[in-house]
């Protein structure tokens, strides 16, 4: 049988449980986003296979960003380790491989919406947590990759990587 706290009315929760209560609401929600990194990154081998097989112009770009990618993880053993364990830096992870998949597809097509998206997930990776930061490597060298080709114009770039800079700036400033 269930006792009641002073004050507490039955079916009400205590306070010490409310606590616990959203505890185990942000573990669902890590292992959610734990489910999501596993899902990306098979996607993402995928993704890497077919453009070793490919071999076009533009995935000879999306590959050199995905290996920058593969890199820049390896750089940083506890950004992969945290994509296996539902914690917190789970997020950063999942930022680190949505922000690569989205760099191979700007590396192949860099349009106004990719553009926006990649700003703004770079933007969140640069609020989030310091190891996501390694989610600018392959944008990085999408970038190199695109202006060498002269595929990339100012708006564009601008589009995406303005929104990561005027965060960085908020981060400074607070």
């Amino acid at each position: 049988e269930q006792r009641l706290h002073m004050g507490q009315r039955r079916g009400e929760v205590a306070r010490g449980e409310r606590a616990l209560l959203a505890l185990y609401l942000l573990r669902f929600v890590s292992a959610l986003a734990a489910g999501a990194v596993a899902v990306l990154t098979a996607l993402l081998a995928v993704d890497v296979a077919r453009m070793l097989r490919a071999r076009p112009a533009h995935d000879r770009r999306s590959t050199a960003v995905a290996l920058a990618a593969g890199s820049g993880i390896a750089l940083l053993p506890a950004l992969a380790d945290s994509g296996g364990r539902v914690d917190t830096d789970i997020y950063a992870t999942l930022i680190v491989v949505i922000s690569t998949r989205l760099a191979i597809r700007w590396a192949g097509r860099p349009d106004r919406a990719t553009s926006w998206l990649l700003g703004a997930v770079l933007a969140v990776a640069v609020l989030t947590r310091e190891t996501a930061l390694v989610a600018a490597i392959p944008v990085i060298v999408a970038t190199a990759s695109l202006v060498r080709s002269k595929q990339l114009d100012l708006a564009t770039a601008a589009r995406a990587l303005a929104p990561p800079l005027v965060a960085s700036f908020a981060w400074i400033g607070f």
